[in-house]
């Protein structure tokens, strides 16, 4: 009986291995965000399915998404700051989830992300951040913020968040410029809040960061 435990422990063990080994050998599907966050082929980051911010214009993003045979819905509507080009992608049926460009003078500034779209759902898109760093403040209330950076996209992850001590769960579900218990913003370039939060930047593991953010707050 002992031998046939034995065995058939070493037989999961193999088998939760080889699970193991075939989820990390297929490729990675970062689905409709990823493919709207990651540059594609031949585009200089970063670049959004074609549109890079501050160099393509309003009548060149539209020429871009009609091309486009996965995007359906194109408009553009004018407002008080310019103008916002709308879009969908063909086969997001279920959700309908509507994306943007931000244009200022004629020129795409930046990309809108979809409301429900979250914090998590963002990390899932765009993997592991290169760097992580973050900083505290005490004023008015103790707050703090993170900055995930991914230099191969163009692009940064700007996080501000409060109580300090919010929750693992809470965390992930933050929404993209949300404000009633902070939100995130997708920024290009390398993101530079030092002004925002003096004196108080310090580099975290990217690996362990969660943990250190705790540590973080609970000495800040």
């Amino acid at each position: 009986m002992k031998r046939f435990v034995v065995g058939f422990n070493a037989v999961l063990t193999l088998l939760f291995a080889a699970a193991i080994g075939l989820i990390h050998s297929r490729p990675y599907d970062r689905g409709e965000l990823g493919a709207v966050l990651v540059p594609p082929t031949g585009c200089a980051a970063p670049c959004f399915l074609g549109v890079q911010p501050y160099r393509t214009t309003l009548d060149n993003a539209l020429a871009i998404l009609l091309r486009n045979q996965a995007v359906r819905d194109v408009q553009v509507q004018d407002d008080y700051a310019g103008q916002t080009i709308y879009w969908r992608w063909q086969d997001d049926q279920a959700t309908a989830h509507q994306y943007a460009f931000w244009v200022d003078r004629q020129v795409v500034t930046r990309p809108i992300l979809p409301e429900g779209v979250t914090l998590g759902d963002v990390r899932v898109a765009l993997g592991e951040a290169d760097r992580v760093t973050a900083a505290y403040s005490n004023k008015f209330t103790r707050r703090v913020a993170l900055l995930f950076s991914y230099p191969a996209y163009g692009l940064h992850i700007f996080v501000d968040y409060y109580p300090c001590q919010l929750g693992r769960a809470a965390f992930w579900h933050l929404r993209h410029l949300e404000r009633e218990t902070g939100g995130y913003f997708i920024g290009m370039g390398e993101g530079d809040y030092a002004q925002m939060m003096p004196a108080s930047q310090v580099e975290i593991d990217r690996s362990a960061w969660a943990k250190q953010i705790h540590d973080f707050c609970k000495t800040g």
